[in-house]
């Protein structure tokens, strides 16, 4: 059996809402929940579209790591949304 690995993201209400940054389930590794705040659950770049993508980039990658993997493996998709 391919065993799971649940990587949190760290923000102070991860425990509350109850789901992991990124799941590692054998080779893959999907990331959901980012959002454009940093490692004390500020929001980074509000009203600045590129900060918050900058932002949320970097903490894809951060979970990616934390999973063993990076950006520079195969992605198959990207959503990001940035809502006022």
């Amino acid at each position: 059996m391919t065993s799971r690995v649940n990587i949190a993201g760290g923000t102070k209400w991860a425990p509350v809402v109850g789901y992991p940054r990124a799941v590692r389930v054998g080779s893959v590794v999907p990331v959901s929940g980012t959002t454009a705040t940093d490692d004390h659950g500020q929001i980074v770049g509000k009203g600045d579209a590129r900060a918050q993508t900058i932002q949320i980039l970097a903490n894809i990658r951060w979970a990616l790591e934390q999973a063993g993997a990076g950006l520079d493996e195969p992605i198959v998709a990207i959503f990001a949304a940035v809502y006022d």
